[in-house]
């Protein structure tokens, strides 16, 4: 082991000799009183460029510290999202990752009423007001902020929609914002605009699960006012289905029988979707409540009686109904229709097949209608085919519409196939199914635009 060097002269030629260079030597002699030899001040300077290089050593490591202080910092602010449990956690998280990754001691994140501090309080409403500022100008690029009383960098934050937002970030310890500081408050601005981002997104699918949650219920709802059987007539053989372009629509029919008649009635609100389903609700609350009342034997009398209960409720709504009221009184060889605007209706007997047209307007368009009914031949084996305009305005893969000739055609076709001895059990509900694969071979798959409803009732014989 080597001796300690007992003299400066001997540390610096250890130092030389450690250094690998013999070339130099210095006196390693008693020093004459108050002189300074080279060789002392050759191991001053060399202490005190051992003093420097210890102190860059220090500053060195404070600085990887810090950096990795920073680095840490980053990477929690981008595992905030998947790893908080809510939006709360989310944002108190992401406010300590920003201010340590930042060295800030206060930051505010602001733009359409969006709101969240962080830090020293006393800075919130200057930052606040910088960030607000740098919104209404547009700012596109980070910056330090002129004239703030403390040291300010202002960031947009950049976001897929609308509001814009901006982070606003003050320093009031350590060293002034430079152009590091400014590439590290734009990458933070970005990996937030990602969480701001995640979070409406987040947001957004949770409230479109609610409302279709809810879309879903109230289409259930709706699809329970219609009648699923209809009722038992001696002497009407009735097949009624209801087809909703989507989980609800504005497509109806109802039945409801008394002393011995069948009443019916199909119709369509205007427009589609749940607003639609939730009229056509009250509607057929409306129609059934008419029918049964017993004031008239007339259809027309239950079309004007709807339309004064619902004509401020249509007009508030902005929508209308179109529908088509009948009643048909087995035996009688006759049946009474009274058409509020609404297509496709037709009467197949053996010499053909009848149009019914619109002889009122639809419910809602005026407040009086002044309705009138119709009366139609209908003996027995008839046909009353009671449709929606979904059916006839089904187009197949080149937009090219089902018609309402080709409807009438198809009922045509159906009640002449039952001419020619084909089976007579569940007649209605036959033409039904065969009305709806004609649509169907035309569509060739694709989605209808509309709902599609079909009401067929068969004048069969009477028991005497």
């Amino acid at each position: 082991m080597s001796a300690v060097p007992a003299t400066m002269a001997e540390a610096v030629n250890t130092l030389l000799r450690a250094a690998g260079t013999e070339q130099v030597r210095l006196d390693v002699g008693p020093f004459a009183a108050g002189s300074v030899p080279e060789a002392v001040t050759a191991a001053q300077h060399v202490l005190q460029l051992l003093d420097l290089h210890e102190q860059a050593e220090e500053e060195l490591t404070d600085a990887l510290v810090a950096a990795q202080d920073r680095l840490l910092a980053l990477y929690d602010l981008t595992r905030v999202q998947a790893e908080s449990r809510d939006h709360a956690e989310a944002h108190e998280r992401t406010a300590t990752a920003v201010l340590t990754s930042t060295e800030c001691d206060s930051g505010v994140l602001v733009g359409g009423g969006l709101l969240y501090e962080a830090g020293d309080e006393a800075h919130f409403p200057v930052l606040t007001r910088i960030a607000k500022e740098a919104v209404a100008r547009g700012l596109t690029e980070p910056a330090v902020w002129p004239d703030a009383p403390t040291p300010t960098m202002v960031a947009p934050v950049p976001v897929s929609t609308s509001p814009a937002l901006a982070m606003a970030v003050t320093r009031t310890r350590g060293p002034a914002f430079d152009t590091g500081d400014v590439k590290l408050v734009a990458a933070v601005a970005a990996v937030i605009g990602g969480l701001v981002n995640l979070t409406r997104l987040h947001r957004s699918e949770v409230r479109r699960a609610q409302l279709e949650q809810e879309h879903q219920m109230a289409s259930e709802l709706a699809q329970a006012v219609l009648s699923t059987e209809p009722p038992q007539v001696p002497g009407a053989e009735v097949y009624a289905r209801c087809v909703p372009a989507n989980l609800a629509g504005g497509d109806f029919f109802t039945f409801a029988p008394r002393d011995g008649a069948l009443w019916f009635a199909v119709g369509d609100v205007a427009g589609k979707g749940l607003p639609a389903a939730m009229i056509m609700t009250r509607a057929v609350t409306a129609i059934r409540n008419a029918c049964v009342a017993g004031r008239s034997d007339d259809p027309a009398d239950v079309v004007n009686q709807v339309n004064e209960e619902l004509f401020g409720y249509l007009v508030d709504a902005g929508r209308f109904i179109t529908m088509a009221v009948g009643r048909y009184l087995p035996g009688s060889g006759h049946v009474d229709i009274c058409n509020a605007g609404h297509s496709p209706l037709a009467r197949a007997d053996r010499s053909g097949v009848t149009v019914i047209p619109p002889a009122t307007l639809p419910i809602g368009a005026l407040s009086t209608v002044n309705a009138r009914s119709l009366r139609l031949p209908f003996a027995e084996g008839d046909l009353l085919v009671l449709g929606s305009d979904g059916l006839a305005e089904q187009q197949d893969p080149h937009g090219r519409l089902f018609g309402y000739e080709r409807f009438l055609t198809a009922v045509g076709n159906a009640h002449e196939a039952l001419s020619y001895g084909r089976r007579h059990d569940d007649v209605p509900a036959q033409v039904a199914r065969r009305l709806f694969a004609e649509v169907a071979l035309h569509a060739a798959d694709t989605q209808p635009d509309d709902d599609c409803t079909l009401v067929v009732l068969r004048a069969a014989e009477v028991d005497r």
